[in-house]
């Protein structure tokens, strides 16, 4: 079924795909996103019965955890998704395109799942309506708010062109602008809370883009390996562009971290020791782990199952670092006091953990489903 151009998956492919998962076929990842879909809403459940306070481990101490780690998360791998797309279309266009559809689809359910997990850290997500009605301009969470919602607007219009096979330049760096836009001002969020000098720098905004570009680029590598992998016509010309993005990413991350560390070792501001604290950490996770071995994996193996190793190591330790990035800031207290340890430590509760497996099993359940009705495909001829 054609509507305005775009290709709709007919009601009886539908049905012939909710019936294949019913009966088994599906395929593995399918039925495991389920069951963490089931997990998240059992998770929300819990929180809104029996109460945030109850159900997290977070407090007055360590207000943000894994539920803001995830957002942080998601919303990064749409902004590389979306970075990915631009610079896939600048410079390898022929071999970038057939992927296309399936890269921004990605991007928008991501951050669509990331928003998701922060609803679920606000308490009142049914006053979100104050949002529009009482606005202050002079936070920049507010405007992040916006942003998110033209960001997101704009790269489901060019999924729409991209699906119609009317692809637009303009619309393109709309959106490239609208991601760097949009996500610079999360990491400006973390950047201007000067009571914490985990967070306090300039820096932020740049790292965040970078270790966006760096998700991005590991996710879309793993897609189009899977796609080499499934199709013998194809002669693997993408692999080496996604390889280029994941060591360009991987590199900037590594010079980014790098740099933070250092400045933050030798810093005298209040608050500093932190990086001392956690500097073994950041050399063993967030330079080795996060940038140099992926590397070394990606240089030494070859073939489409290098990609798809080293993407999903990058994305399993990137989830790593976000947690750490977001609960590390608040292991030194603001103030003592006879109840408050000098070294706070957090460890997420099951529910919050649930949480973050709801979140990422629906934007994978989604591109699946979406995958197997045929609806990520971009046909040459379609206007």
């Amino acid at each position: 079924m054609n509507i305005y151009g775009i290709e709709i998956p007919e009601k009886e492919r539908f049905k012939e795909a909710i019936n294949d998962i019913l009966k088994g076929k599906g395929g593995t990842l399918i039925y495991l996103s389920i069951i963490g879909i089931i997990l998240g809403i059992y998770a929300v459940a819990r929180i809104v019965i029996e109460g945030h306070g109850y159900t997290t481990n977070t407090n007055s101490q360590v207000p943000w955890g894994l539920q803001i780690a995830t957002y942080v998360y998601l919303v990064l791998i749409s902004t590389g998704c979306t970075f990915v797309n631009f610079f896939g279309y600048i410079f390898y266009e022929k071999e970038y395109k057939p992927i296309s559809a399936r890269v921004l689809f990605m991007g928008i359910f991501t951050a669509i799942a990331g928003m998701g997990a922060l609803s679920t850290e606000l308490g009142h997500v049914e006053r979100l309506y104050n949002w529009l009605l009482s606005p202050n301009p002079t936070s920049a969470m507010w405007w992040m708010a916006v942003f998110y919602t033209i960001y997101v607007i704009v790269i489901a219009v060019e999924f729409i062109n991209i699906k119609r096979n009317k692809h637009s330049k303009g619309l393109m760096w709309t959106a490239f602008i609208a991601a760097i836009i949009t996500h610079s001002t999360l990491g400006a969020l973390f950047g201007a809370i000067e009571q914490r000098f985990y967070y306090y720098s300039a820096l932020f905004p740049i790292y965040f883009l970078i270790i966006a570009f760096l998700t991005g680029s590991a996710v879309v590598a793993i897609v189009a390996a899977i796609s080499v992998k499934q199709s013998p016509a194809n002669d693997g010309a993408l692999l080496k562009p996604m390889r280029n993005f994941m060591g360009i990413g991987l590199g900037l991350a590594f010079l980014l971290t790098l740099w933070r560390l250092l400045i933050g070792i030798y810093g005298q501001a209040e608050g500093s020791h932190i990086f001392e604290l956690t500097i073994w950490n950041q050399i063993i996770v967030g330079l080795f782990l996060a940038a140099v071995l992926p590397f070394i994996i990606m240089l030494y193996l070859k073939g489409p199952n290098s990609l798809i190793i080293t993407g999903l190591f990058i994305i399993a330790v990137q989830l790593k670092t976000r947690l750490d990035l977001v609960i590390s800031g608040f292991k030194m207290p603001l103030f003592r006091a006879y109840d408050i340890p000098e070294i706070i430590s957090h460890t997420p509760s099951h529910v919050e953990i649930f949480i973050f497996t709801a979140a990422a099993s629906f934007a994978i359940f989604v591109y699946l489903l979406a995958d197997k009705l045929g609806f990520l495909e971009v046909k040459e001829g379609v206007k």
